[in-house]
């Protein structure tokens, strides 16, 4: 047991100080005194005996018979004793105690398993000394060495002559490590190197030699490289039987970062949901202002580190353990990595640079759809603005801001409801009309306001960023230039139905030379064919222009509407025109020129004729509709022409006697140039009267219109609005206020002159229509006395009445009503009282 417990506790001591000088000194006193120490011990035990006394005792107390073996020892030796107990005790107890004696294992007092404490102790110590054995060959070695030779620490090392440069050490996971032994004296053999990475296997690698020198004396050095150490590994180096000292290289690994994440907050603003990366792999994008979560997980217990920029910013991280967390804003596009430190103060080397993209919040767009840069500001002073705005995340705020060009230095502001009425393709994204009223504002004719709209985002991080569409202009127009625009309508208008009613009448040509053909050949043929698909072909086109005058004219009341360039009279006349051409747009002709179409291709010729016949017919009415439509529009262009003229002047009479106002009130700031303005427009007008005055040279107040072209001449408007001009220029306001009141005295005068005139013009044509309704009606009584007369002739000549005679008179009179009926067709061609239909033949 002794034996065994000393060589377990020397091979450990060989295992913790294996380089120890008088180790080897040490294991042989040690072991061998402790064996002495054991024989010594077991010599004194196995010399004594124990006392036959001792022994009964032991006996007894194993037998479990307490004292009975004692006594009878006592009986058997104490003769003179016996006269104290009676025989009969005397021969029981030694009786019994024999027979307990022979019952007694004499094994289990003497041997081993008498010894239970030894044994166990003994089995124990004997396992660990296997397990050392087996672990620690090397140290083993060295033990039964060291015993068999006491003089082993005083014999000279076999390594003596080669003495190893440094002791044991650590270096870093990846580093490189260079070995050197420097030899002291001669080697019979080569050095090598010696490498163990497990414990007992060694492998020889080759080394490199060099020359140093120490105090002047050359010595050879034996070095190895080892390149990027991974794992600690035991080294000497060797010379055939001479070895240097055993030396450790351990390896002390720097922190790796095994995983990495990442959560991304955008500004609260944008109502957008966080963003979870669950590795970080490669480029961050984000937006400015987002916070940045980066949580991470080491192969090392991490004690401090950070988030490093490239810009120079420093995260700081918070580390729990094997676990550290940062977060950061993002301010600007920028590159960063993560740093870490262990408890060894070691840092993560190889660290990746992720790139963070940092995307700003756009400003957001404004674009004014309607109205059109430049366009006419209707008389109302209201306009609809069509406007689109657009964000990446939401609009707080749009504003309207305009200016009066040249009269105001500053822009004034309208606030446009967000939302009202609105229709929203995104939170983002408003597509709305904003009805935009300018009654308030004292604006004059040839005034430009110049506008645009102001767009907010809602971006409460940084503050909203604000952008602005382009600067639009409404012009503000006389109605001299709002009729001028009006007018280039009606003449396309005009221009458009005539053409269109000259196409139908060659339409209609076309359709009775294809029909009498078709009669007098009896027959269908490819050239008839092609001819009938052509003419259907034009009578499709005119059908869609008939359309396009519809809608232009439409538009033109629209706009008349908008900027009431017209009474309610004219009004309702223009919608009543407009009726009629929706009427010529019916469905029938259409009907019958596919039917017509579908025809061709079967080719029965009765067929066909009937549907010609009805296209004929259809074509007819058409060509009337446009006749009287062409004539009504001319009566309303007329009469609207003549309200255009009344209009003009009022509106001109209404800002002079403004104007003279001002100059009375002693505020004449800007009324000279207005002034001049007025007389321009005054000479304008006196042109234009006197032109419609040419045009209308064979019209029933061709007389009234010359009378007021006349009048309008002999006038001095414009030249009493020019020396008004001149006299404010001058200062002279007395003077300046005669040529004003001269002048609103004229235009008034003129003024009523175009009411008589306007008047007369409709009187007129109703004094016409009546003239030619009543020579109409008496055409036909007198018409039909003939007819009478004619009937009553027959009946009472019983026959003797020459026949040509008869068929001549009655072809007169049927000439005479179809005279009757064309001038009532005239008749309604001009009205809108009487329908076309009613003097149809």
């Amino acid at each position: 047991f002794f034996t065994l417990t000393a060589f377990s506790l020397l091979l450990s001591l060989e295992r913790l100080i294996p380089h120890w000088h008088y180790m080897p000194l040490f294991v042989f006193i040690a072991f061998w005194g402790s064996a002495a120490a054991a024989l010594a011990i077991g010599a004194i035990f196995l010399s004594s005996s124990a006392s036959l006394w001792e022994v009964s005792r032991e006996v007894g107390r194993e037998l479990g018979v307490g004292s009975l073996i004692s006594s009878a020892l006592d009986f058997s030796r104490g003769r003179d004793r016996l006269a104290s107990f009676s025989p009969f005790l005397v021969d029981e107890t030694i009786t019994r105690s024999r027979e307990s004696i022979e019952r007694v294992d004499v094994k289990r007092l003497y041997g081993p398993l008498g010894r239970p404490d030894f044994l166990l102790g003994a089995i124990l110590i004997g396992l660990v000394v296997i397990v050392q054995v087996l672990a620690f060959p090397g140290e083993v070695d060295r033990f039964f060495a060291a015993v068999s030779d006491p003089r082993a620490s005083f014999r000279r090392h076999p390594s003596v002559n080669l003495v190893v440069a440094s002791p044991d050490r650590t270096v870093l996971s990846g580093e490189d490590v260079t070995l050197e032994a420097v030899a002291f004296g001669s080697l019979k053999h080569g050095v090598e190197l010696n490498l163990s990475y497990v414990e007992g296997v060694w492998k020889k690698v080759p080394v490199e030699t060099d020359t140093i020198s120490f105090d002047n004396v050359p010595l050879t050095a034996y070095r190895r490289t080892i390149e990027k150490v991974n794992e600690g590994f035991t080294y000497y180096f060797s010379a055939g039987d001479e070895r240097s000292m055993t030396r450790r290289v351990s390896v002390m690994r720097r922190p790796v970062i095994n995983r990495l994440s990442l959560i991304q907050r955008f500004p609260s603003y944008t109502d957008a949901r966080p963003e979870t990366v669950a590795t970080l792999a490669g480029k961050v994008m984000s937006m400015v202002g987002s916070q940045i979560v980066i949580e991470g997980e080491a192969s090392k217990e991490v004690v401090s580190g950070g988030i490093f920029f490239a810009s120079g910013r420093v995260v700081p991280i918070e580390p729990r353990g094997y676990i550290f967390t940062a977060s950061f804003d993002v301010n600007s596009t920028d590159t960063f990595f993560v740093g870490i430190v262990d408890r060894d103060g070691l840092k993560n080397e190889r660290a990746v640079h992720y790139p963070i993209v940092a995307s700003k919040d756009r400003c957001p767009e404004a674009e004014i759809v309607l109205p059109n840069d430049n366009s006419i500001l209707p008389r109302t002073q209201e306009v609809t603005i069509h406007y689109r705005a657009y964000d990446d995340f939401g609009i707080s705020s749009i504003k309207l801001r305009y200016t009066r060009e040249g009269k105001w230095s500053d822009f004034r502001t309208v606030e446009i409801p967000v939302g009202s009425r609105m229709v929203q393709k995104q939170a983002s994204e408003i597509e709305d009309d904003y009805r935009w009223s300018l009654k308030g504002v004292n604006l004059f004719p040839g005034d430009r306001v110049a506008y645009y709209l102001e767009v907010s985002d809602n971006n409460t991080l940084r503050g909203p960023c604000t952008r602005r569409s382009k600067t639009r202009r409404l012009i503000v127009p006389s109605l001299s230039r709002m009729y001028a625009e009006a007018r280039k309508d009606e003449t396309i208008q005009r221009s458009d139905m005539e053409e269109i009613l000259e196409k139908g009448r060659e339409i209609r040509k076309s359709l009775v030379e294809l029909s009498e053909g078709l009669k007098s050949q009896r027959k269908l043929d490819y050239n008839m064919k092609k001819q009938a698909e052509e003419v259907l072909n034009k009578q499709n086109e005119l059908r869609e222009k008939l359309g396009e005058a519809i809608n232009r004219l439409e538009k033109t009341l629209d706009e008349y509407d908008k900027n009431r360039l017209t009474s309610r009279q004219i009004g309702e006349k223009m919608e009543k025109l407009q009726e009629l051409l929706k009427q010529m747009r019916s469905t029938k002709l259409a009907d019958a020129i596919e039917k017509l179409q579908a025809m061709l291709k079967r080719v029965p010729q009765k067929d066909v004729l009937s549907a010609m016949k009805d296209i004929e017919l259809d074509t007819d009415k058409l060509l009337q509709g446009l006749d009287r439509t062409i004539e009504l529009f001319k009566q309303i262009m007329r009469q609207e022409r003549m309200e255009e003229y009344m209009r003009r002047m009022e509106d001109m009479l209404d800002r002079q006697i403004a104007l003279r106002d001002s100059t009375a009130a002693g505020d004449t700031s800007g009324v000279s140039v207005k002034e001049r303005k007025l007389a321009e427009e005054a000479d304008s007008l006196k042109s234009d009267v006197g032109t419609f005055s040419k045009q209308e040279e064979d019209s029933l107040i061709a007389e009234k219109l010359r009378d007021l072209s006349a009048k309008m001449n002999e006038s001095t408007i414009s030249d009493r609005m020019s020396q008004a001009a001149s006299r404010l220029d001058s200062g002279d306001l007395s003077g300046a206020k005669q040529y004003q009141n001269g002048a609103v005295s004229e235009m008034l005068s003129l003024y009523s002159a175009m009411g008589q005139c306007q008047m007369a013009m409709g009187l007129a044509l109703s004094d016409e229509l009546i003239a030619k309704i009543e020579r109409a009606i008496s055409e036909l009584l007198d018409v039909s006395k003939e007819e009478e007369q004619l009937a009553f002739e027959m009946r009472s000549s019983g026959g003797n009445v020459e026949r040509n005679d008869l068929l001549f008179r009655q072809l007169v009179l049927k000439n005479a009503i179809i005279k009757i009926t064309n001038d009532l067709s005239d008749v309604a061609r001009k009205s809108f009282a009487i329908p076309t239909g009613t003097f149809a033949m």
